[in-house]
């Protein structure tokens, strides 16, 4: 079910990323839009266990995000997508 609304964002990705056990990751750019004061940001990424796991799991997928631009000039995530396969051995 999408997740709406920051307080349900902040306790969605707090819960993800405390319960993930990462070692390495890469995230690939494969397209980039620029319009006015939104970017459209397109790619693939892997995740990659820590060494004692390193043959038990791997993770790719892909992304879609846009970011807004603020009226400090910085970029800020507004909404995205992920896509993912998870392998387990």
């Amino acid at each position: 079910e999408p997740v709406q609304g920051r307080a349900a964002l902040r306790e969605f990705f707090e819960r993800t990323f405390a319960a993930m056990t990462i070692g390495e990751g890469t995230f690939f750019t494969e397209e980039l839009y620029l319009y006015d004061s939104l970017a459209f940001h397109f790619g693939r990424y892997e995740f990659r266990p820590p060494e004692p796991l390193r043959d038990r799991w791997s993770e790719k997928g892909g992304f879609a995000i846009v970011w807004r631009r603020q009226r400090d000039g910085s970029w800020r995530y507004h909404r995205g997508m992920l896509n993912s396969v998870r392998k387990e051995s």
